[in-house]
């Protein structure tokens, strides 16, 4: 699973999803980045795969091109 949790000083840790294609993150500076079930959610919508793997919407599309 591609993910990490990082910190702002001062602030509780919030989860970051990366793509396993091409490195960019997905995150929320909302309460959806405090919680990975939910930041995994919203990154569904936003048209990420995240099964098995993490991928953007470019490099799924891709990744479907090349299947």
């Amino acid at each position: 699973m591609a993910s990490r949790i990082s910190q702002i000083p001062g602030d509780l840790p919030f989860h970051i999803l990366e793509c396993d294609g091409c490195g960019s993150a997905y995150e929320c500076f909302d309460a959806t980045g405090y919680d990975l079930d939910a930041l995994v959610a919203s990154a569904r919508e936003a048209g990420w795969t995240t099964q098995p793997h993490h991928h953007c919407p470019r490099c799924a599309a891709s990744e479907l091109v090349a299947a």
